[in-house]
This record gives C-alpha cells, structure tokens and sequence, in this order.
C-alpha cells in the first residue's frame, strides 16, 4: 500500500509514503523510490533520496548515481550523501563526474562521499588530479586529503605544479600529513 501512495495526487501523501519506506528499509521499495525521483516536486524526490540511502545496498547505487544529476542542489546533496553512507565503490566514477560544473554546495558533500569511500576511490580521485576543470582538481585533492592514503604520494607531489593555487594548497597539506618530503621517503 505505501508503495501506491508515491502515486497519490498529494506531494504530502508521497513525501510520506517515500519516508516511511525508506524507515521500512525493505530492498523491494527501491525500484518505487528510483521512479519518485521523476516527481515534479523536488521535496518529494529529495525524501525518495533520503529512503533510498536508508535501504542502502548495492541495488541503490545506480538510481542514486542518475539522481546526481537532478536540477535540484538539495536532491544532488541528498544522493552524495546516501552514497557516501553506503560505500560502494561502484559510486566513485558517477560521484567524481558530478564535480564538473558542481556548486559550491554540492561540491562539499561529494568530496565527504568520496572521502568516506575512502581508499576504492583513490585511483578514480588520482586521475581527477589530472582534469581539465580546476574545480574538480581541488575536489579531488580536498577528497584525498581527508582519505590520507599514502599511495597517492607520487600523483600529489605532480599536484604541486597545479595551475590552481588550491590544488597546490592541497596537495601540499596532504603531503604534511603524510609526513613525505618526497617521493622516495615512503
């Protein structure tokens, strides 16, 4: 029965419905959920993002993953985070893509969803130290600073050569972090 209220002609009734699935957390929902995110009303997609977080797995990631590009901010921070929370890596590729062109809104919480992957997105987030938009540069080095792997070493110290001085910035507190002075002292 929730599952026919996502269609009911009140967003109230459907944001209602979407929430108690996501309480429910059964994995049978997920495919409802994935078609509220077609609601015209972004408080309606934003509560079927949260139930979909909630439900977690492997089935959310790719819905969540398409839901990155929702024209509303709140719905593409609601999907970073419910990926973050779920950690599969399978997320990194769609979360990273979804820094080009990103606000300063969604930009944070993608960074933190990458950054609770952790160490599944440290080859994807290397490459990204190497994109042509510096915003994404700095995301991906904000993203590897907080996930403090060793491994990216050598890519970090090529960051310091960064036309962007945030990229620079980063890499450079990273590499304090790591305790390296250069490549060669790990």
């Amino acid at each position: 029965m929730l599952i026919l209220a996502l269609e009911d002609a009140d967003e109230d009734v459907r944001k209602a419905a979407a929430k108690a699935l996501g309480e429910i957390a059964d994995p049978r929902a997920v495919g409802p959920l994935s078609a509220a995110f077609k609601d015209p009303i972004e408080g309606v997609r934003m509560v079927a993002v949260e139930a979909l977080g909630h439900i977690g797995g492997a089935q959310a990631v790719e819905p969540l993953a398409a839901a990155l590009s929702d024209w509303n901010e709140g719905v593409r921070i609601r999907a970073a985070d419910a990926l973050g929370r779920i950690g599969d890596d399978r997320a990194v590729g769609p979360l990273i893509a979804a820094l080009e062109g990103a606000d300063s809104y969604v930009t944070g919480p993608i960074v933190g969803a990458l950054a609770r992957i952790g160490v599944p997105a440290v080859t994807l987030l290397l490459a990204a130290l190497k994109a042509p938009d510096r915003e994404v540069r700095a995301a991906a080095a904000q993203a590897l600073r907080q996930i403090d792997d060793a491994g990216a070493v050598p890519p970090l110290i090529e960051a310091l050569k960064d036309d962007d001085w945030h990229v620079r910035l980063t890499a450079t507190e990273l590499l304090g972090n790591l305790g390296t002075m250069e490549p060669s002292s790990r």
